[in-house]
């Protein structure tokens, strides 16, 4: 089993992609291999991320379900991953001062 996070290309370009505004703490993102799926609200708060900035981290949706939450990254879902190639997504804030890149680092 390989621990590298991503999903395969020709999965990610059969779903729908949406983009929504991070303010959703309820939802639930497995953020590595092993690890059990919890609440961004409880990843935000152990990442040090401010209640008052996590709404305006974005989210992206894949065929309705949660992919990749900015500031903790992909979803870790085997059944998305596929055996070959994967794509993993990363965002960054437009500006090195917008207060969003401290959790957002260059990787």
């Amino acid at each position: 089993a390989t621990t590298m996070a991503g999903v395969d290309p020709d999965w990610l370009r059969a779903q729908p992609l949406a983009l929504a505004p991070g303010g959703a703490s309820s939802l639930r993102l497995r953020p590595g291999p092993d690890a059990r799926r919890r609440t961004l609200k409880n990843l935000y708060q152990e990442r040090g991320v401010p209640g008052w900035l996590r709404p305006s981290l974005p989210l992206v949706f894949a065929g309705g379900r949660l992919l990749y939450a900015s500031a903790l990254g992909m979803d870790h879902d085997p059944a998305r991953a596929g055996a070959g190639s994967r794509v993993a997504l990363r965002w960054l804030p437009a500006r090195r001062d917008d207060p969003r890149a401290r959790w957002c680092p260059p990787t």
